[in-house]
């Protein structure tokens, strides 16, 4: 749902709606243990912030990417 939200946002030059995206990914992915996911949100935020769009748009192809390869164990 986010990666969706994320290219709307981006289409829309919506560059705090990316920053709080990021922002949020940064916070939930890390007390989950997504060392990578919050560390992609991180970048996603600093893109936010600078207005590069060329920035975000890598960084939620790497977050997609990330998604994909991502194996959930439960324990």
């Amino acid at each position: 749902k986010d990666l969706d939200n994320l290219s709307e946002a981006i289409k829309e030059k919506s560059f705090k709606k990316i920053e709080d995206i990021g922002h949020q990914l940064k916070g939930s992915a890390g007390s989950y243990g997504f060392i990578t996911l919050s560390h992609l949100g991180k970048d996603l935020e600093d893109a936010a912030q600078h207005e590069d769009l060329n920035d975000a748009n890598l960084v939620v192809a790497k977050i997609s990417e990330h998604l994909k390869l991502l194996e959930i164990d439960y324990e």
